[in-house]
């Protein structure tokens, strides 16, 4: 079992190409996902930062900053024991999360497992989108931009 925080949009994509391997959903619990899910509506940011506020546990490790491949470029050129450090605070944190999340999840198991599941499996698909594109019909666009546009048209001149 993979467990991580944003691993949909990260960890899992990075992993999959790296070792060419595809992570099963049911193979993997998104802490963040989770959370965007038990929270929806008491926080603006579902950050691990922000998640060790809300949930009142030990704070996550000062993290790199930047892009995912200047963050890549530091996991690779680090110090191994202060990469060591930082990837030890942060699954401990993540741990934390976890056990903060999992008293609200165990009185409805089945629903939150369905539920994140389909969560997980909607950020893969975002994240593919945002890694490879997406084919645009560009004819059905320029069809559709023009019906809108008429659409809008009609609407002024009724007001």
């Amino acid at each position: 079992m993979f467990v991580t925080w944003n691993g949909s949009r990260f960890d899992l994509p990075v992993l999959e190409d790296l070792f060419d391997i595809k992570i099963p959903n049911d193979q993997h619990i998104d802490g963040m996902l989770l959370m965007k899910m038990l929270a929806h509506g008491k926080t603006h940011s579902f950050s691990m930062e922000s998640a060790c506020d809300f949930f009142k546990t030990i704070q996550r490790p000062d993290k790199p900053k930047g892009t995912k491949e200047e963050i890549l470029e530091w996991y690779n050129t680090a110090p191994l024991e202060e990469l060591a450090d930082y990837l030890h605070k942060d699954l401990r944190c993540t741990e934390h999360l976890l056990d903060s999340m999992l008293p609200q999840v165990s009185k409805f198991p089945n629903m939150w497992s369905r539920a994140l599941k389909l969560e997980q499996k909607v950020a893969r698909i975002v994240e593919d989108q945002c890694r490879y594109g997406v084919n645009l019909d560009y004819e059905l666009a320029k069809v559709t931009h023009s019906a809108i546009c008429d659409e809008m048209d009609r609407i002024e001149k009724e007001w």
